[in-house]
Order: structure tokens, then sequence, then C-alpha cells
């Protein structure tokens, strides 16, 4: 069955200004039974839907509901729930944590957009996103990434001089000002 925004609204309850989903109560005809359907709304009907999923490779989170044994990320319910637009091609949370599904945090995006809303890789040793120490050449090294290629900014004596080339390149392209934080508390770092 295709996932449509009328079925969400169908089966789901949403909060925009918590970001939370609930299951509706669901009536007769969506069971092959009287003790399926009994049994379903009793455990489920009013309880929060979907559950947090960990991406095993960045250790970012994020949550997901199963509709009709189909999975769907939590963020791209919210869209369909309260638009009947498509879905656009990415949907970014604008304070980085993918569990966050109230409605004033999501917004529309492109992949390459997406990206400039990053948070600091789980391997970043200096404590600066775009900067680390190069070993040959001894010094601090500043890249960024933008439309998939890597610019390299140069080698620098100083840690905040390197940051403060990163921080230049990003406001030129239009990188979110809170690219590169840390990740949140709560998000679990990944296994290496």
């Amino acid at each position: 069955m295709n996932i449509t925004p009328k079925l969400v609204r169908e089966l789901l309850d949403y909060k925009p200004d918590t970001g939370l989903f609930t299951w509706r109560y669901r009536g007769v005809d969506w069971f092959s039974c009287n003790r399926s359907w009994k049994t379903w709304n009793s455990r489920y009907a009013g309880q929060r839907a979907g559950s947090v999923s960990t991406d095993k490779r960045t250790g970012y989170q994020f949550r997901r509901v199963v509709i009709l044994g189909q999975i769907c990320k939590e963020h791209h319910i919210a869209w369909m729930w309260m638009t009947d637009e498509p879905l656009p091609p990415e949907i970014d949370h604008v304070n980085r944590d993918g569990t966050d599904s109230r409605w004033l945090n999501l917004r529309a995006s492109t992949h390459a957009k997406n990206g400039r809303n990053q948070s600091m890789y789980r391997r970043n040793t200096s404590g600066v996103a775009g900067v680390n120490w190069h070993k040959t050449h001894r010094k601090w090294q500043a890249r960024c990434m933008t439309n998939g290629k890597s610019h390299h900014l140069g080698y620098f004596d100083e840690l905040d001089e390197a940051g403060q080339a990163v921080v230049a390149f990003r406001a030129e392209h239009d990188f979110d000002p809170e690219h590169g934080a840390r990740l949140p508390h709560y998000h679990k770092m990944a296994r290496t």
C-alpha cells in the first residue's frame, strides 16, 4: 500500500508543537478478525508511534515509524501530515537533532543544503570541524567540502587561525551558522 498524506492522517495523530506521533484508534475494517482489532487497539491506540534508530556509521539518531509494514522516517511523516505536497529531496532538522520532529524544526532541503547543516564528525580530534593536524607539515590543515568538492584552505601554525579560515569559507558559501557543532549529548557515538 502506498503511504499517502491521507493515510498518515487516518492512522496517526501529530502534535506539531511537540513533534509527537500517536497511533489513532482503528476501525474493525482494518483487521481480519475482531480479536486482532481489539488486541491492536488495546495495545497501540493512543500510544507513541515509532522508535529511535541509530546510524551505525555516524552515531546519528533519528526516529522512524512502521506503517503497514513500511519503514518511514518520522520527519517524512510529519511533512506528509502537515502538507499535501510531495516530499522534498531531503528534509533538514534545523537543530541537527533527527529525533526532534517538531514542525518548526523541519525545513525542505536538498542534499547539498542539508550537508551545510551537519554536526561535527565523530572522528574529529581537533575540536574544530574542518581542521585536522597534518603530520608531514606539522601544522593545522583547514579544509571544507562544497558540492562534493574538497577545498584546501591552507596550513596554519595556530588552531584558531585554521578555524577562522574555515568559518570565513562557510560564511561565503551559505553554510548554517551551527554547521560543525558537536553532536547533541543524547546521540550515541558509533562503534569503530
